[in-house]
């Protein structure tokens, strides 16, 4: 007996509601219809009069100076918005997107190619950088050698001369030996 009545109890609640829901609906909804077509009639009977309406104070007169800088500030901050949502809406991101993934698997090729380097390599790599800029300090020595001594051999510059020895590619040594 108790869950016949709690049943209907509930229905005659879910009812009022839908009931209440529904009817402030409308009467909502006719108070804005009404409004609405009080303001269209009002607007359509002006429509008609033939006598122009007064002109606006903002553009009777002299203005009182330069704008304030408030406006001044509200301008220049609308301006930079609109120019950003333009820049923004004229993007084509699609395009950036994929510029960027392209970057980033050229990235990870460079990355691989450099890990299947291996350390032998990268060792004799290294060293043969290593004497070419020794070779390239030691002829710089002696030139600068040369230049040095030749005011103070001035007379018998012909005799004197600096052997500035092999390079290390004419010694024979093309690589470092590899030690694997």
């Amino acid at each position: 007996m108790a869950g016949f009545l709690l049943g209907a109890g509930s229905g005659v609640l879910a009812g009022a509601a839908v009931y209440y829901t529904i009817s402030t609906t409308m009467a909502h909804s006719t108070d804005q219809i009404r409004r609405d077509l009080y303001t269209s009639a009002a607007l359509l009977e002006r429509s008609f009069d033939e006598a122009p309406g007064p002109a606006p104070s903002s553009f009777v007169g002299p203005r009182a100076g330069p704008p304030p800088f408030s406006e001044l500030l509200k301008q220049r901050w609308n301006a930079a918005l609109g120019g950003a949502y333009a820049h923004a809406r004229e993007t084509d991101w699609i395009a950036l997107g994929g510029e960027a993934v392209d970057g980033v698997r050229g990235q990870i090729s460079k990355l691989s190619a450099a890990a299947d380097e291996t350390v032998a390599d990268a060792v004799e790599g290294r060293a043969v950088e290593a004497i070419a800029a020794v070779d390239g300090a030691a002829n710089a020595a002696a030139s600068n050698f040369e230049k040095a001594i030749e005011p103070v051999m001035g007379r018998n510059g012909d005799n004197v001369h600096v052997d500035r020895g092999l390079k290390a590619s004419e010694r024979g040594i093309k690589s470092p030996k590899r030690l694997v």
